[in-house]
């Protein structure tokens, strides 16, 4: 996979587990689980760009369905501000998602 979809991956989901743990991004009806967003968040911050990838691939399929509920909810509760919160626009979003198969 490209270099741009490991860098777009790396950004979208690291900003929508950061925005979830810091209480932004329209979370707060989302139903989606703290202790789970930090336990993920711990296997995947600590990774640069160039393995995030290889990390996505790697968690169990209830975390990959975790990490596209994150970004989804963000982009669906927050609207225009989601862009700013995940770091990148909301087509990118989509589609890194798409290629990520989350």
């Amino acid at each position: 996979m490209s270099t741009e979809l490991a860098m777009n991956a790396y950004v979208l989901l690291g900003n929508a587990l950061h925005g979830f743990m810091n209480g932004k991004g329209g979370y707060a009806d989302s139903g989606l689980s703290p202790v789970q967003v930090r336990e993920l968040n711990s296997k995947l911050e600590p990774l640069p760009p160039s393995k995030i990838l290889e990390a996505v691939a790697a968690v169990t399929a209830e975390e990959r369905m975790l990490l596209g509920d994150l970004c989804r909810s963000a982009l669906r509760e927050m609207g225009g501000e989601a862009e700013a919160l995940l770091g990148v626009p909301r087509d990118v979003a989509e589609q890194t998602l798409a290629e990520l198969g989350l």
